[in-house]
Protein backbone atom coordinates (compact mmCIF):
# COMPACT_ATOMS: atom_id res chain seq x y z
CA UNK A 1 0.00 0.00 0.00
CA UNK A 2 2.30 2.53 0.75
CA UNK A 3 4.31 2.04 -2.16
CA UNK A 4 1.15 2.21 -4.39
CA UNK A 5 0.76 5.42 -2.53
CA UNK A 6 4.31 6.88 -3.05
CA UNK A 7 4.33 5.82 -6.98
CA UNK A 8 1.20 8.16 -6.86
CA UNK A 9 2.86 10.74 -5.25
CA UNK A 10 5.49 10.80 -7.41
CA UNK A 11 3.40 10.32 -10.75
CA UNK A 12 1.33 13.78 -9.22
CA UNK A 13 4.66 15.57 -9.13
CA UNK A 14 5.73 14.87 -12.33
CA UNK A 15 2.41 15.62 -14.07
CA UNK A 16 1.90 18.79 -11.71
CA UNK A 17 5.75 19.92 -12.52
CA UNK A 18 5.32 19.39 -16.36
CA UNK A 19 2.69 22.09 -16.26
CA UNK A 20 2.09 25.33 -15.44
CA UNK A 21 0.35 29.08 -16.14
CA UNK A 22 2.18 31.60 -17.89
CA UNK A 23 0.94 34.73 -19.53
CA UNK A 24 2.04 36.07 -23.22
CA UNK A 25 3.46 40.03 -22.71
CA UNK A 26 3.59 42.09 -25.75
CA UNK A 27 5.16 44.79 -26.36
CA UNK A 28 4.04 47.72 -29.03
CA UNK A 29 4.99 51.39 -29.78
CA UNK A 30 5.92 51.44 -25.56
CA UNK A 31 2.58 49.77 -24.37
CA UNK A 32 2.76 46.49 -22.63
CA UNK A 33 -0.30 43.93 -22.94
CA UNK A 34 -1.28 40.82 -21.72
CA UNK A 35 -2.11 38.77 -25.10
CA UNK A 36 -2.92 35.75 -24.02
CA UNK A 37 -3.14 33.82 -20.56
CA UNK A 38 -2.46 30.20 -20.72
CA UNK A 39 -3.66 27.94 -17.49
CA UNK A 40 -1.63 24.68 -17.32
CA UNK A 41 0.29 24.01 -20.39
CA UNK A 42 3.84 23.86 -21.04
CA UNK A 43 5.60 26.29 -21.00
CA UNK A 44 7.31 25.03 -24.24
CA UNK A 45 3.82 24.86 -25.89
CA UNK A 46 3.18 28.53 -24.65
CA UNK A 47 6.13 29.89 -25.54
CA UNK A 48 5.83 28.36 -29.13
CA UNK A 49 1.91 29.67 -28.98
CA UNK A 50 3.41 33.82 -28.03
CA UNK A 51 6.26 33.62 -30.74
CA UNK A 52 3.10 32.87 -33.27
CA UNK A 53 1.56 35.26 -31.89
CA UNK A 54 4.10 38.15 -31.79
CA UNK A 55 4.77 37.35 -35.93
CA UNK A 56 0.90 37.68 -36.26
CA UNK A 57 1.13 41.10 -34.79
CA UNK A 58 4.15 42.01 -36.32
CA UNK A 59 2.12 42.58 -39.63
CA UNK A 60 0.41 45.54 -38.58
CA UNK A 61 3.47 46.85 -36.36
CA UNK A 62 7.30 45.15 -37.29
CA UNK A 63 8.84 46.26 -33.51
CA UNK A 64 5.89 44.47 -31.44
CA UNK A 65 8.01 41.57 -29.07
CA UNK A 66 6.12 39.30 -27.38
CA UNK A 67 7.20 37.18 -24.51
CA UNK A 68 6.17 34.50 -22.10
CA UNK A 69 6.15 35.28 -18.15
CA UNK A 70 5.05 33.29 -15.19
CA UNK A 71 1.11 33.81 -14.60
Amino acid sequence: MKKLFLGLAVTGFLVASCTGDYKCDCVTSGQTWTAVTYTKVKKKDAQDDCSSRETTYQIADPSTTCSISDN
